[in-house]
C-alpha cells in the first residue's frame, strides 16, 4: 500500500540563536523533500509492478489455454482421441466383416465368378456410399468450423468493444466522482452562504415589519388627529363611502341573482332527469338508452298487454252486469227465510267488493300502460325526427314507407326507424341488412304466462275462500311488477317478407324454423370481421384510385404505374427471402446471422451439425 508520511509538526520553541534555528529548519526541509521523493518513486515502481503482474497473469492464462489446445491437437494427431479410437474400432469391424464375407463366399462357391463379382460390386457400392457420406460430412464440418471461427472473431471483437466501453465507463465514473466531490463542496459553501444571507434577511424582515407596524400606527394616529381637528368626515369622503356601500350592495345583488339563476337551472335539469327516470324506470343513463333502443319490442308487447287488459276489463264489466242483474232479480223475487237471504246478501256484497277492487287494479294497470305507451310514442317520434336528416343519404324508397298505414302510429314510427337503421347498417358495410333486426322472434312466453296466470286464477275461484275473499292491492295473486319496469317481449313482424319457399317447405315445424333463424343470424364477431374486410377493401380501392390520379397528374401511364407496383412487391419479396432460414450456411438451427455473438456461441457449444 502507498506510504503515508506523517505531518510535520511545529518545532518546539527553544531559546536558540536565530542562525542555528534557520540552519536546522533548512536541514529538516531538505531531509523531508528527500523522503517525499523516495516515497513517490516507491509508489510509482509499485504501480508499475502491479500492472506487470496483471499482464503476467494474463499471459500465464493464455499459455495454459494454448497448452490445453496443443494437448488436444496432439491427441487428435496421434489418433488417441475418442473420435479417433471410434474410427479405429469401426475400421477393425469393417475389416473383420469383409474377411468374414470373403471367407463365406470362398466357402460357398469358390468357382462362382458371378457371385464373387456381385459381392465385389456390393462392397464397392458400400464404399462409395461411405465416401459420399464422409465428403458430405466433411463439407458440413468445414462450414460449421468456418461459422464457428466467424463467431469466435465476432466474440473477440465484442469482447474488445466491451473492454473499451469498460475503460470509458471507468474514466467517466472517475470524472463523475470528481465532479460530484466538487459539486458537494460547492453546495456546502453555497449552503453556508445562503444560511448567513437568510439570517441577515430574516433580521432585516423583522426590522422592516416592526417599522411597517410603527408607520401604520403613526398614520392611524395622524388620521385620528386630523379627524378630531376638523370635527368629522368631509363631504367628499362621505360621498365616496356611500358610493362604496352602493357598489357593494349592487355586487351582492348581482351575485345573488346569478346564484339563483344557476340554482334554478340546476333544479330544472334535476327535475327533467328525475321525470325521465320515472318515465323510463331506469337508474342510469345507459338503462335509458337501452330502453329507447328496445322501444319497438316494448311497444309491441305493451299493445298485446293492452289488448289483454281490455279483454279482462270487458269480461269484468260483463260479470259485474250479470251480478247486478242477478242481485236485482233476487231482490225482486226473494227467496224466503231471513237467515238465507242474509247469507246471499253477504256473498253478493263480497263479490261486489272483490269486483270493485279488481276494477280499480285493472284501471291502475291501464293508466300505467297508457303512460308507458305515451312515452313510447314520444320516443319513437323523437327517434324518427333524429333520422330525418339521413333520408337523402340512405335513399329510402317511398314504397317501403307507404305500406305502413296501420292504426297505431307508434308501430309505424318504430317500423320506419327500423327500416332506416337497416339502411344505415347496409351503408356502413353490413351486406346482410335484414339480419339482426330490432324485433325478436318471441312472444309465446307471454301467452303461456298469461294462460298460466289465468288458469291459476280460475282454479282459485273454484274455492269458497277465494270466492268470498275481499280483494286488496297487497294480498292478491297478481304478478308483482313495478309500474315503470314492465317485463315485455317483442311482437313478431306484422308482414312476412317475400320468399321463394314453396307451401310444402313453409309448412315445416316451428323447431326447424327456429334452427334456420339461429343459423341465419350471424354473431357479432362475424359481423365485425365482414365489416373490417369490407372497410379494408374500400380503403385499398381508394388508395389505388388516388395513386392512379396522382400518376395521371404527373404524366405516368398505367403501364408504368403497374411496373412500379410490381417492382415494389418484388423488392418486398426479396426482403422476405433474405430473412429465410435456408440462407444460414454452417449455423445451427434456430440461429441467424443477425443474432449476437453470445447466442451463436451458446448454439455452437450445445448443438452439432446434422450428419448423414
Amino acid at each position: 500500500m502507498p506510504i503515508v508520511l506523517p505531518q510535520r509538526e511545529a518545532p518546539p520553541v527553544l531559546e536558540v540563536p536565530e542562525s542555528d534555528l534557520n540552519a536546522g529548519n533548512k536541514d529538516v526541509s531538505i531531509l523531508e523533500d528527500g523522503v517525499n521523493l523516495n516515497a513517490r518513486k516507491y509508489n510509482d515502481r509499485r504501480r508499475v509492478a502491479l500492472t506487470k503482474e496483471k499482464e503476467l497473469n494474463q499471459l500465464l492464462d493464455e499459455y495454459k489455454t494454448m497448452q490445453l489446445e496443443t494437448f488436444e491437437l496432439d491427441k487428435i494427431h496421434n489418433q488417441e482421441s475418442t473420435g479417433a479410437k471410434e474410427i479405429q474400432r469401426l475400421n477393425v469391424e469393417i475389416d473383420e466383416c469383409m474377411l468374414s464375407m470373403e471367407e463365406k463366399v470362398e466357402a460357398d462357391d469358390v468357382d462362382n465368378v458371378d457371385a464373387r463379382s456381385w459381392w465385389q460390386m456390393h462392397a464397392r457400392r458400400q464404399l462409395e456410399h461411405m465416401i459420399r457420406r464422409l465428403q458430405s460430412n466433411q463439407v458440413k464440418f468445414d462450414s460449421h468450423i468456418a461459422a464457428m471461427s466467424v463467431a469466435v472473431e465476432a466474440s473477440a471483437r465484442e469482447a474488445e468493444d466491451v473492454r473499451v466501453l469498460c475503460r470509458q465507463l471507468e474514466a467517466g465514473k472517475s470524472r463523475t466522482v470528481q465532479m460530484l466531490q466538487d459539486l458537494q463542496q460547492q453546495i456546502s459553501i453555497e449552503r453556508k452562504t445562503r444560511g448567513r444571507e437568510l439570517s441577515e434577511n430574516t433580521i432585516k424582515a423583522k426590522n422592516a415589519e416592526r417599522m411597517e407596524q410603527w408607520r401604520l400606527k403613526r398614520i392611524k394616529q395622524r388620521s385620528e388627529l386630523a379627524a378630531e381637528l376638523r370635527g368629522d368626515l368631509g363631504l367628499d369622503e362621505e360621498r365616496k363611502l356611500l358610493r362604496d356601500i352602493d357598489n357593494k350592495r349592487k355586487a351582492n345583488a348581482d351575485l345573488s341573482a346569478s346564484n339563483m339563476e344557476i340554482s334554478q337551472r340546476a333544479a330544472d335539469h334535476d327535475q327533467v332527469f328525475l321525470q325521465l327516470k320515472q318515465v323510463t324506470g331506469a337508474s342510469c343513463l345507459q338503462d335509458v338508452v337501452d330502453k329507447f333502443s328496445a322501444q319497438n319490442s316494448s311497444n309491441a308487447s305493451l299493445e298485446k298487454e293492452k289488448a289483454r287488459a281490455e279483454a279482462r276489463l270487458a269480461a269484468a264489466k260483463a260479470s259485474k252486469e250479470g251480478a247486478i242483474k242477478a242481485l236485482n232479480d233476487l231482490k225482486a223475487s226473494g227467496i224466503g227465510g231471513i237467515e238465507l237471504n242474509r247469507d246471499v246478501y253477504t256473498a253478493l256484497e263480497n263479490d261486489i267488493l272483490q269486483a270493485k277492487g279488481q276494477l280499480k287494479g285493472n284501471k291502475a294497470a291501464y293508466d300505467c300502460l297508457d303512460g308507458v305507451l305515451a312515452a313510447v310514442r314520444q320516443g319513437a317520434s323523437s327517434l324518427v325526427q333524429r333520422l330525418v336528416p339521413f333520408d337523402d343519404i340512405l335513399e329510402i324508397n317511398d314504397d317501403a314507407l307507404a305500406a305502413l298505414t296501420g292504426k297505431d302510429s307508434a308501430n309505424d314510427l318504430l317500423a320506419v326507424a327500423e327500416i332506416k337503421f337497416a339502411k344505415v347498417i347496409e351503408v356502413v358495410g353490413q351486406q346482410n341488412g335484414s339480419v339482426g333486426g330490432f324485433n325478436s322472434f318471441g312472444g309465446d312466453a307471454d301467452d303461456d304466462d298469461h294462460a298460466r296466470m289465468s288458469g291459476g286464477g280460475s282454479s282459485g275461484e273454484m274455492g269458497d275462500e277465494a270466492k268470498h275473499a275481499v280483494w286488496s292491492p297487497a294480498g292478491n295473486s297478481d304478478p308483482v311488477v313495478h309500474k315503470n319496469n314492465i317485463r315485455v317481449q317483442a311482437k313478431p313482424a306484422t308482414q312476412k317478407p317475400d320468399s321463394a319457399r314453396s307451401d310444402a317447405s313453409s309448412a315445416a315445424p316451428d323447431e326447424d324454423l327456429d334452427g334456420v333463424m339461429d343459423v341465419l343470424v350471424p354473431s357479432r364477431d362475424i359481423l365485425k370481421m365482414s365489416s373490417n374486410r369490407h372497410f379494408a377493401e374500400i380503403i385499398r380501392k381508394k388508395e389505388l384510385e388516388e395513386k392512379r390520379k396522382n400518376a395521371a397528374e404527373r404524366g405516368i401511364s398505367d403501364e408504368e404505374l403497374t411496373s412500379k407496383l410490381k417492382k415494389k412487391s418484388q423488392n418486398e419479396a426479396d426482403k422476405r427471402l433474405s430473412a429465410n432460414p435456408t440462407s444460414r450456411m454452417g449455423l445451427p438451427p434456430g440461429v441467424s446471422q443477425k443474432d449476437d455473438a453470445i447466442t451463436k456461441s451458446n448454439a455452437f457449444v450445445t448443438q452439432m451439425p446434422t450428419l448423414l
